[in-house]
């Protein structure tokens, strides 16, 4: 046994053997014959009666305690407290469907009733049949509202969380929502848009005629966004109509996406592929140029100082004069043919065959010997055959640049040159025992020209300290062995 709130010295007894298919049921009458009444027909439908109340304040005790199915409440109620008031303050609290059960059917007390958003209404006198349909009603209503309420909610945090800007407005043009990126966009804070049309804190304008766009039709496309301090932002985006099933719209979506940082990589790219170009015509002049000094000039050279020579031998048995003055103009065409000669090498500097690059890096390492009285050597990499003369040459002015760069900064007293490969990545190494990564931190634009010359060629440049001190400088390339 078990004694229920509302009726003093009244008892009703709970039951303990229930078929498990009915509903827990809070009762709120002030009258004992209707509550008993109503208490024996849920009994009948195989419900349980969890608490009889005869007040409001008891209602709520009752609803917080027991968390019922169901309440079904009287609209008037014995005391300071109508089940009206009750009613909305269990709604306010608790996500319980409430039922009206009265006899009062007049407009003014339906419409006090429904400011509360009861799951139904009962009207005495009622019978079974009426209960029993208006709580299935009340719950299956309850059940939709708590699917639309979670759905609501996930669709709420997908569009806080997602990267674009949204902002929905009603029929009015006023906003009623706004995500965290729309603010960060729009430059206002969300809880100060909402509530404000939104030509209040943001414009958009057509980036080539400057004219406004409306913020309250259908459009889709590229704009330029101006917020409330006059900062533009270049943006994507489209504006939706939210239809109804009458003619006019209830309101607007706007999706707006910020473009600056793709626009900024679009013209990055841009611009590396300007640079390849640029720099592809300047290695194709700079061929050129040599070959012109190797072919043209150089064999007219060539052919002069041939004259000349023999033109030195017609005069050595005349004027002792003439003899040493053609000596003289042979001695230096000579040397201008040999200038010409270093001059297309520099511009030439890998030969036009498989194993040019090799004899290039080993004529590097010579000179660098020669040159500076430093030990540079090219290891041994006679199996490696670079067959395409842009990479060949790319690789080899990378190497050309780390070596310099070394000799001018890092005071080396070697340094190694390594060009090897495995299965499908060629690896050019360049390594000094100088001062370290330190100071060729600060070798200027040097290292930019490397590495754009590495991503020219599809690969990748890297910068590390050697563990026995000095400088590694390794440049990875796709290569292929055929």
């Amino acid at each position: 046994m078990r004694r229920f709130g509302g009726f003093e010295g009244k008892e009703v007894e709970k039951s303990e053997d229930r078929s498990g298919k009915g509903y827990r049921i809070l009762v709120v009458e002030d009258d004992a014959v209707t509550s008993l009444f109503l208490h024996d027909m849920l009994r009948r439908l195989d419900h349980d009666v969890v608490a009889l109340a005869s007040t409001g304040g008891e209602a709520i005790r009752w609803a917080e305690a027991e968390q019922p199915d169901v309440i079904l409440m009287d609209i008037w109620l014995a005391g300071p407290m109508s089940g009206i008031e009750a009613a909305g303050q269990i709604r306010q609290r608790l996500d319980i469907p409430v039922v009206f059960v009265t006899a009062h059917s007049d407009e003014s007390t339906l419409r006090q009733a429904q400011a509360t958003q009861p799951y139904g209404f009962v009207l005495k006198p009622f019978d079974q049949n009426d209960l029993r349909v208006a709580i299935e009603i009340a719950l299956h209503k309850h059940r939709i509202d708590a699917q639309l309420r979670r759905s609501e909610q996930r669709f709420a945090t997908t569009l806080k969380a997602i990267g674009e800007a949204v902002i929905s407005t009603d029929a009015r043009g006023v906003v009623d929502f706004m995500n965290g990126a729309a603010a960060a966009l729009a430059g206002v804070a969300a809880g100060e848009a909402i509530g404000k049309p939104v030509a209040s804190f943001l414009k958009l304008v057509d980036p080539a005629s400057r004219q406004p766009l409306a913020v309250d039709q259908a459009w889709n496309g590229e704009a330029v966004l101006v917020d409330g301090t006059g900062r533009e932002v270049p943006i994507v985006g489209s504006l939706a109509n939210i239809s109804t099933d009458r003619t006019e719209a209830a309101g607007q979506v706007m999706v707006l996406r910020d473009i600056t940082e793709h626009r900024r990589m679009v013209e990055l790219r841009e611009r590396q592929r300007v640079e390849e170009i640029i720099a592809e015509v300047s290695e194709a002049e700079r061929r050129r140029i040599g070959q012109d000094l190797h072919d043209g000039l150089g064999q007219m050279l060539t052919g002069v100082a041939f004259l000349c020579k023999t033109l030195e031998q017609k005069l050595a048995g005349k004027s002792q004069q003439e003899s040493d003055e053609a000596k003289t103009i042979s001695k230096l065409l000579g040397e201008a043919l040999e200038t010409a000669r270093e001059l297309a090498r520099g511009l030439l500097p890998v030969p036009a065959q498989a194993d040019g690059l090799v004899q290039a890096l080993k004529s590097l390492a010579d000179q660098i010997t020669s040159q500076f009285q430093i030990e540079c050597e090219f290891l041994d990499a006679s199996s490696v055959r670079i067959s395409d003369p842009g990479t060949a040459n790319h690789l080899f002015r990378i190497a050309q640049e780390a070596v310099n760069n070394a000799v001018k900064h890092a005071s080396p007293q070697r340094i190694d040159i390594c060009l090897q490969a495995a299965d499908a990545t060629g690896c050019l190494t360049i390594k000094d025992n100088g001062r370290g990564i330190s100071s060729a931190s600060g070798r200027g634009s040097g290292l930019d020209i490397m590495r754009h010359r590495a991503a020219a060629i599809g690969g990748s440049l890297r910068v590390s300290a050697d563990p026995g001190g000095g400088t590694v400088m390794t440049c990875f390339f796709p290569f292929n062995h055929d």
